[in-house]
């Protein structure tokens, strides 16, 4: 398959490579990778014709993150033309956790899961909060999620749908923490 791999101004990025994956979340390994896309944003992904893959872009760097993918569907490949698969600019989060009793929840380990809308569980992250009980999680992927948080000592919070914009630091503001789980936060590979 050939691709063109651009920016949401149509801009070429090379250095992006073309994935098929088997779910269209951004976390999970691809079963086939193409060469980074040349100066013109151009590449070529083979895919294997025995099964439903979906296709998109994948920055090595997380510097962009997909925003769109192609639906494949098993069966014998028959060329589509050219696939435009369109890069956005990542985001960071910043989110002030507080533990059940008000205090800042200081130095702990904080797993993350970005919930799609439709399609679940997105793309996982970590990070360390600061004596303030602040995180930084980034870089991450631009657009509507549900949040699902997790401290190492067994902390948990789940925001409402949130928009993440393209290229900048989204301040979740104060999480209060519960006790209990949150639900699936997957560790980071």
């Amino acid at each position: 398959m050939r691709v063109k791999i651009v920016d949401l101004d149509g801009n070429p990025l090379p250095g992006v490579a073309p994935v098929a994956v088997a779910q269209p979340n951004a976390f999970e390994k691809p079963v086939a990778i193409g060469e980074p896309a040349n100066q013109n944003g151009d590449a070529v992904l083979f895919v294997p014709p025995d099964q439903r893959l979906y296709i998109r872009g994948w920055d090595f760097t997380l510097g962009t993150f997909a925003n769109n993918y192609y639906d494949v569907f098993p069966g014998p490949v028959t060329e589509p033309g050219i696939l435009k698969l369109v890069m956005v600019l990542s985001g960071t989060l910043r989110a002030e956790l507080v533990a059940p009793d008000g205090a800042a929840a200081a130095h702990q380990k904080v797993a993350l899961m970005m919930y799609h809308p439709t399609q679940g569980p997105w793309w996982p992250t970590e990070a360390t909060t600061d004596q303030k009980g602040v995180a930084l999680f980034g870089p991450v992927p631009a657009g509507i999620f549900t949040l699902k948080l997790r401290t190492d000592s067994g902390l948990s919070a789940e925001t409402p749908q949130i928009t993440i914009q393209p290229g900048g630091l989204q301040d979740l503001g104060q999480i209060k923490l519960t006790q209990g789980s949150a639900g699936e936060t997957p560790t980071p590979q």
